[in-house]
């Protein structure tokens, strides 16, 4: 991968007004990258960082005060003068080959408008091995970013902006973090939704590493601020539904996966779809939405949506999907319900519903399963045994009837 190809890339450190933060995170910068090709910018609030950060040779725009992450980004990208642009928190410690582990993976898609890595605090963020010094970290992520692995690698709807690889032409078109939130994680969210809507793709590089200190607690105002403006939470945009994946892994073998047709009632913005993309490499993805913009969301991650009751509602066929997943299965909790539901199934396809326990035992499910048409039935509880959720898993018979309720 040669600098002609990529240009400039501009490293930016979110300093604040913590010198001894802001320099170890500047100094694992200047040790782990390669400095043709780059330029250093670290945003800080003024004083002794500042100082600090001129004397090693780091550009520094001061803010005066502490006046957010979100304005502190669009102030060094401002400043930035590199095509593509690495967002960095104070407390990120990167590794050897962190960036050029990250731009294969920003650089190998040209839908691909921002790249993050795994780190510390993420979902499925954890490296093989335990580390407990730096030297263990820097030897443990060197090996893992020696060898690229695509199989780890997965679109999601929002990255962790503490690390965080942007085209600088994929920020000009979604617009600036929005710097009425005062935290990360909302701004993060919010940018990730925009970066959807304006036509690219985030990839969540889950075979590049970089540990993460903790953040404190998330301002409340900004998930009013979020709901005020998307019409939902934070968390049902950006969070997928990992148990539903790992249900699906286990029961839904080999010979049910490859071209099929797999629709989730409640799609949101379609988050737990995408983390089942490389479950299903080959299936074409529907969706229930009754939100608009959760809708226009997924759609733009190549989901095909359908209002509920609305002018793009898609009316009850029999036999064309081959998986349902019913994130709330509440809806359909009575039998003739779920067995109309169940009948746009194709033979032997499945259906997975998400339960409450306190109000649906194992047996009501399973019986509900049953008079609804669906065999093999397999319940857990979701996300852990203190759940208050169960998931249920279950397949139409082959001889089913070609035709819903009336």
């Amino acid at each position: 991968m040669s600098d002609a190809r990529i240009g400039m890339t501009s490293v930016i450190v979110m300093a604040g007004g913590e010198p001894e933060s802001a320099m170890r995170c500047v100094e694992r910068v200047r040790r782990h990258t390669d400095r043709s090709g780059t330029e250093l910018i670290a945003v800080v609030n003024g004083g002794a960082a500042a100082r600090a950060l001129r004397e090693i040779g780091a550009a520094v725009i001061e803010s005066g005060c502490n006046e957010g992450t979100a304005k502190a980004r669009n102030r060094g990208i401002a400043a930035a003068s590199g095509e593509l642009v690495a967002l960095l928190d104070r407390h990120a410690a990167v590794t050897p080959g962190w960036l050029d582990a990250l731009q294969r993976g920003l650089l190998g898609d040209p839908r691909v408008g921002a790249a993050g890595p795994a780190t510390s605090r993420n979902a499925g963020g954890r490296l093989p091995v335990a580390y407990e010094t730096e030297e263990e970290l820097e030897l443990a992520a060197s090996a893992l970013h020696a060898v690229p692995d695509r199989s780890k690698r997965e679109e999601r709807l929002a990255l962790d902006g503490s690390c965080l690889l942007l085209r600088r032409s994929a920020y000009g078109k979604a617009g600036p973090f929005d710097e009425r939130f005062a935290g990360a994680r909302c701004a993060d969210i919010d940018f990730g939704l925009r970066l959807r809507l304006a036509g690219y793709a985030l990839l969540y590089c889950g075979d590049v590493y970089v540990h993460q200190g903790e953040d404190g607690p998330e301002p409340r105002a900004d998930a009013s601020l979020f709901r005020q403006k998307w019409g939902f939470s934070p968390c049902a945009a950006a969070d997928g539904e990992p148990d539903i994946r790992a249900m699906l892994e286990r029961a839904s073998h080999g010979y049910m996966r490859g071209e099929r047709a797999i629709m989730q009632i409640g799609c949101g913005c379609g988050a737990s779809l995408l983390q089942l993309k490389k479950l299903f490499p080959g299936a074409a993805w529907y969706g229930s939405e009754p939100s608009s913009k959760a809708a226009d969301v997924a759609r733009a991650a190549g989901i095909t949506v359908f209002r509920p009751n609305g002018r793009r509602a898609r009316p009850i066929e029999a036999a064309w999907l081959d998986g349902i997943i019913a994130g709330r299965a509440r809806a359909y909790g009575k039998p003739r319900a779920l067995k109309r539901l169940a009948c746009s199934l194709k033979p032997n396809g499945w259906l997975l519903g998400r339960f409450e326990s306190r109000l649906y035992s194992k047996r009501r499910i399973k019986k509900l399963y049953r008079l609804a048409g669906l065999t093999g039935v397999e319940i857990e509880a979701a996300g852990g045994p203190a759940s208050s959720w169960l998931l249920a898993f279950g397949r139409r018979r082959k001889a089913a009837s070609a035709s819903p309720p009336k």
